[in-house]
């Protein structure tokens, strides 16, 4: 027997996958048809509102049944028979929104068109619908070729709404009746309210797609029920969210038609609306709307972190099987194509005998006991697998509907974008892989496009700061070099078709963005001009506003640290040299750049650098200490602390809110960061965040003047933990974002005496000459004049020494807290010990680091924070009982008790991570790295690092 004949698994784990696909049993009794039961409801519930309008025209159910009754006459009368198609028989559904030749498409296929009816005044008909007789005629949406018309018959739609019904108690509900007729949605929409007794509220065409209109809505009829897209739920909670957050009767939110993303299931936590279930539902027109449900409570903080989004059980009645290339049924846990088999499976698809018999098959597997569940089973022709808890995962199309080819490799586009969207940490709410470019004769010259919608839309108009968090992404993916985007375009938002899925073809129309010639300073020499013309091949849209000048820096007009390792290669394409990287981080304006590049011999900017005075303070801190004297800054009425963080969404950032956040002496924080993505908003806590869109560059820290003043006055506590983190940096290109920041929050701190904690660095302890480093000053040790080397490590120490002086001089209550290697889950892609740890343990190898002495810290990132934490609120305690001491500064060492000796890193990766290692020289190890896949900013950091031949020296950091 070959090796392909093997069997995996024995028939007892097949059975075991047949019993954990099948839902439960449902009795469904008389009457047998839904158009009967909302007649049973007319008759019960004659004068509730059953359907009703934007514009607040209503029908009573009595008068519903009166209009239902008329338009049954009317068609009879004009020769309609039972098993037509046309109501009561089986309804076409046209969207009015739909182009003329999708029309003729579909009548080609209809023998009778509802807009060829007369109307004229008749007497009721009897309801004659049948269980088995068709019930509508519902058409896929056409994206690849002639639309199909899929019978759905009374039986599939009892058992549909029933089952769902059922498993999840849905009463007396208002529904929002939002989606296109042709979209099977739509159907649920009207039916599950209509069957038990609810009202089904009906949003015009011109509401569609308009989410401030369609929430006013919902708030104003106090809907309980929706069912939506994950597309139309985004908008819905982008723009509608004023109206959303006081819609408290919103109990069930089904979401289908496309995969439930992460970020939804979040921006619905951030609703903190008790009780709201948000359901998914898997399924295709084919079987009735849905086979596989999942409910999530949105308010239970729980939901964010599901580790699998699956599609959840099968519903009653319902049979969910996974099948291999031979039709064969599978265990649980293995994965193969989705069939779906029951009550609910449609008959087929209309005049298309042939893809029926292809599509629809007899139910093999199928208990003779069970036949309620039907005997036709369905292959959906998507992939997935059942796990032991009987849930459902999808895992796409099995054909792979979205997979192209491009250069030899099959990309997956899907994967691509949700890789983009995890990868964002929540400041994407959605993400589409399009193919541009041509394959011709010339060669496949094609590449990939990203469009992606910011979470908040206030970034579309910081177009600068978008487009370097695009940058930084793309840099950062985790994707191998071929299924990396060449461009992330930020838009509005994406093209959908009328049933509100994404129109990929529309996608493919989206224009790319162009470039502009912008102004340029006479003066510009013809070697500076190359270097802005190699500058705008990286900086893009950026690029586009920018008014160049021989000082112009870098990363002061939209460059960042991975935008200038594109630097690098385009002048080693174009001037056939290498240059490190460290260089050009050092020569980051533009006539420094054209100067290497030229040889001529400019004297470094930075040279005459003066650390006494870059430390002291100025007369705005002078002034408000002499001139309106400081008021202590008493403690609020209630005993709340508010309190104002920088830097919340970093790595650090984000647990010392947490921290805050769970602390119930803690009432309010005010968060300081460039953007408001929904990771903040959501984090524990969410009530005591208050958040304001800064940056750390600007006077202020970006906050107006009535919003700076205002915190003033009302923080209790200040932590700067913000910061630009770039070890190639110079100091001068980092000093308005470490130094400058630092000096506008001391402002605050002055006016009250604020206890100020700021967040510094354990490598300022690399400037002395000790092997160790205890809780103390390090002002006497002065980085280079030049402020190139290690410029990073000197914006630090300026900020600790400025902070001594106003200590000193104006007695501000401050601490300096200096933390080590900071480890943990979600550590920055770009850190160079986790690239070395990361790199060391794939390639099995450790390089030697002769150079190098002292010892590796590793500190987790959660003890960081609550330790930063708990000495601030100390701080205010202390300040409490004695108003008049004084003693900063203070110094924090947050270290591990235990650092690890660089002769012995080895030895402790050996032991942590049970992997055989050896060592290798440097270089050996850089090549190996990069055979392997390191590349990027990354690649940069750690080879600019292990190749410096200048002694490293890394003292051990003392605790207090």
């Amino acid at each position: 027997m070959s090796i392909a004949q093997q069997r995996l698994y024995d028939e007892n784990d097949v059975m075991a996958g047949l019993v954990f696909g099948k839902g439960p049993y449902l009795d469904i009794t008389d009457p047998a048809t839904l158009s009967k039961r909302i007649e049973q409801m007319s008759i019960a519930r004659p004068e509730v509102v059953a359907v009703k309008d934007a514009d607040g025209n209503s029908f009573t159910y009595k008068q519903m049944q009166q209009h239902i009754q008329l338009a049954a006459a009317v068609l009879h009368r004009n020769g309609v028979q039972a098993q037509g198609y046309v109501a009561p028989a089986a309804i076409i559904y046209h969207d009015p929104t739909e182009s003329v030749i999708r029309r003729l498409n579909l009548h080609s296929s209809t023998p009778v068109s509802i807009s060829e009816i007369r109307l004229a005044q008749t007497q009721g008909c009897p309801d004659l619908s049948q269980c088995e007789s068709a019930a509508c005629v519902l058409y896929t949406s056409g994206s690849t070729g002639t639309p199909k018309g899929i019978m759905l018959t009374h039986a599939n739609l009892l058992h549909q709404i029933l089952g769902v019904r059922h498993r999840f108690q849905i009463s007396c509900e208002t529904a929002l009746q939002q989606s296109s007729l042709g979209f099977d949605v739509s159907l649920d929409q009207m039916l599950q309210p209509l069957v038990g007794g609810g009202t089904l509220i009906v949003a015009p065409r011109r509401l569609r797609g308009d989410a401030i209109a369609l929430s006013r809505l919902m708030l104003a009829e106090n809907v309980t029920y929706t069912y939506a897209t994950p597309s139309e739920y985004m908008m819905l909670l982008r723009y509608g969210s004023n109206a959303l957050q006081q819609l408290s009767s919103w109990r069930t939110a089904f979401v289908g038609g496309e995969a439930l993303p992460r970020h939804l299931i979040e921006s619905f936590h951030a609703l903190q609306r008790p009780g709201l279930r948000l359901i998914n539902r898997y399924g295709p027109t084919e079987i009735s709307i849905s086979s596989s449900c999942l409910a999530i409570d949105t308010f239970d903080p729980a939901c964010i972190d599901l580790q699998l989004i699956s599609v959840g059980w099968t519903l009653p009645n319902y049979s969910t099987y996974i099948i291999d290339l031979d039709g064969a049924p599978l265990p649980v846990g293995f994965t193969g194509e989705i069939v779906v088999s029951g009550p609910g499976v449609a008959r087929g698809y209309l005049h298309k005998d042939a893809l029926t018999k292809q599509r629809f098959r007899p139910d093999p597997f199928v208990d003779t006991p069970d036949k309620i569940r039907g005997c036709t089973m369905y292959r959906t022709g998507d992939k997935g697998r059942l796990l032991p808890t009987g849930e459902l995962v999808y895992l796409g199309r099995i054909d792979g509907d979205h997979q192209v080819k491009l250069r030899g490799y099959r990309i997956e586009l899907d994967d691509m974008a949700n890789t983009i969207l995890k990868s964002a940490d929540g400041r994407l709410a959605e993400a589409v892989i399009s193919v541009r470019g041509l394959h011709d004769a010339e060669g496949d010259r094609r590449f990939l496009t990203a469009f992606v919608v910011p979470a908040c839309t206030q970034e579309l108009a910081a177009v600068n700061e978008m487009l370097q968090f695009l940058d930084e992404l793309v840099a950062n993916l985790p994707l191998p070099p071929y299924m990396l985007p060449q461009v992330i375009v930020p838009v509005d938002g994406l093209p959908r078709n009328p049933n509100g899925k994404l129109d990929r073809r529309a996608v493919d129309q989206l224009p790319l963005p162009s470039k502009r010639q912008h102004t340029m300073s006479l003066t510009i020499s013809d070697s500076e001009r190359f270097v802005i013309w190699i500058w705008e091949q990286c900086l893009d849209q950026s690029a586009q506003t920018a008014v160049w000048s021989s000082t112009s820096d870098f990363f002061q007009v939209g460059g960042n640290s991975l935008l200038m390792v594109k630097v690098q290669a385009l002048l080693q394409q174009h001037m056939k040299r290498t240059i490190p990287l460290s260089t050009l981080f050092q020569s980051s304006t533009i006539e420094d750049m054209a100067a290497l590049l030229t040889g001529a011999p400019t004297p470094p900017p930075e040279s005459s650098l003066d650390w006494n005075q870059e430390t002291l303070p100025g007369l705005e801190e002078k002034y408000i200490r002499d001139g309106r004297g400081p008021q202590p800054s008493p403690l609020h009425a209630d005993g709340g602390i508010e309190v104002c963080l920088t830097g919340a969404t970093g790595f650090l950032g984000s647990a010392l809110l947490r921290c805050l956040a769970a602390d119930p002496r803690v009432a309010r924080i005010h968060c300081i960061h460039r953007l408001t993505p929904p990771s903040v908003a959501s984090a524990a806590g969410t009530a005591k965040v208050v958040r304001y869109e800064g940056d750390l560059t600007a006077p202020r820290l970006g906050l107006d003047r009535v919003c700076w003043q205002e915190l003033a006055s009302r923080v209790d506590l200040i932590i700067h933990n913000g910061a630009d983190v770039s070890f190639l940096k110079s100091y001068r290109s980092l000093h308005p974002a470490n130094v400058q920041s630092t000096r506008h929050l001391a402002c605050m701190a002055l006016r009250r005496q604020i206890p100020l904690h700021f967040v510094s660095t354990a490598d300022v302890a690399q400037l002395n000459d000790l092997d160790s480093l205890p809780p103390q000053s390090v002002a006497h040790c002065l980085p280079p004049v030049d402020g190139a080397d290690s410029g990073y490590v000197a914006s630090k120490w300026a900020s600790e020494v400025y902070l001594e002086q106003c200590a000193a001089r104006f007695q501000l209550p401050c601490a300096i807290h200096r933390p080590t290697n900071i480890v943990g889950e979600g550590m920055h892609g770009t850190d160079f010990m986790q690239g070395l740890i990361q790199w060391s343990l794939r390639t099995l190898q450790v390089p030697a680091l002769p150079h190098w002495t002292g010892f590796f810290d590793f500190v987790s990132v959660t003890d960081v924070a609550m330790e930063i934490t708990q000495a601030a609120l100390r701080s205010l305690d202390g300040r409490r009982q004695n108003p008049e001491l004084n003693e900063s500064p203070t110094f924090h060492h947050h270290a591990s008790t235990a650092p690890v000796p660089v002769a012995r890193f080895q030895d402790f990766l050996e032991e942590r991570f049970r992997a055989p290692l050896r060592t290798v020289d440097a270089d050996t190890w850089l090549e190996q790295a990069r055979k392997e896949g390191l590349s990027g900013l990354l690649e940069s950091v750690v080879a600019a690092t292990l190749t410096d031949p200048k002694p490293h020296r890394m003292p051990r950091m003392l605790r207090a």
